[in-house]
């Protein structure tokens, strides 16, 4: 059955109907003409076999009695060749069927009966519902192998960003001195372990999620301010030293570097703050220089 230009033969359903009376199979051609569905034609189950070897069929219309093969042994074969793929099938048959002959359909894959002579309306509506079925089979399927190609993709999204993650911590935790990620809220979202020790944190809990003006005594406060300025127009404050509060409200003095991290579109949305305690050095400096009076 020609099909206009505009739809692809390889997209439509495939129904096949066997019959080898001639004038049967033209009466169901003109039952489908119309119909979105790739008619394939035989007028015998040799003819039927070969011409749907690896053939995805959305329905059989197979007549009963047909001489060498008929339409039971026919269906077996088709489902024979396609293990786990049940093919539905609808026998043309007599009225005058017995009702083991019917069982025995079913026993075929028969889903259906209709009974000579073929009313055009009838078997138009009959195999428009099983073709609608088809149709939301494969759209289901194919939304199952969406949703698995999405999930597989996710799934090596996941597997790269906890490679990065895992980078990115070996580099944090690589530093000497102590490092902490800000927000552009100034809530403090990673930091590396030097910078729990330096804060006297045991975990990322005591420190993660807290503002960063909580380590920070009040009269510091508009330093920060400065640098957070500073660092937001030139993206880089080199060595500013300030005092800072750990935990347990001890100070100490570090020397800090502040530096603007963009996304990948270039739009600023955090600070990384390097910070070396010069707690010590500061204090040999006042011990050379009192020495240094001293002498």
């Amino acid at each position: 059955m020609e099909k206009p230009a505009n739809i692809r033969a390889d997209t439509l359903p495939n129904l096949l109907i066997v019959d080898d009376a001639e004038i049967n199979l033209v009466l169901l051609e003109v039952a489908f003409r119309n119909m979105d569905v790739n008619l394939i034609q035989a007028s015998s189950g040799a003819e039927a076999l070969k011409k749907t070897q690896g053939v995805d069929l959305a329905l059989a219309i197979l007549d009963v009695q047909m001489a060498v093969m008929n339409g039971y042994e026919l269906a077996q074969k088709i489902n024979e060749s396609r293990p786990g793929t049940i093919v539905p099938i609808i026998f043309i048959t007599a009225i005058g069927f017995s009702e083991n002959d019917v069982l025995r359909g079913y026993e075929f894959g028969a889903i259906d009966y209709i009974f000579k002579p073929v009313n055009i309306n009838i078997v138009r509506k009959k195999t428009q519902a099983f073709l609608d079925l088809f149709n939301q089979k494969q759209t289901i399927l194919k939304n199952v192998g969406l949703l698995q190609k999405y999930a597989n993709e996710l799934n090596e999204a996941n597997i790269a960003l906890r490679k990065s993650e895992g980078k990115y911590k070996t580099m944090l935790n690589a530093s000497p001195d102590a490092i902490i990620i800000i927000n552009q809220r100034g809530i403090i979202t990673e930091v590396s372990e030097v910078a729990l020790d330096l804060m006297g944190c045991l975990t990322k809990d005591d420190i993660i999620g807290k503002h960063f003006l909580k380590f920070l005594p009040v009269v510091e406060r508009e330093n920060i301010y400065k640098i957070v300025e500073k660092t937001t127009e030139e993206a880089v404050v080199q060595y500013f030293e300030i005092k800072l509060k750990n935990k347990n409200n001890e100070l100490l003095l570090g020397e800090i570097r502040a530096s603007l991290i963009n996304d990948s579109d270039g739009v600023p949305f955090a600070f990384m703050v390097t910070i070396r305690d010069i707690s010590e050095r500061k204090e040999m400096e006042v011990k050379q220089l009192h020495a240094d009076r001293m002498a």
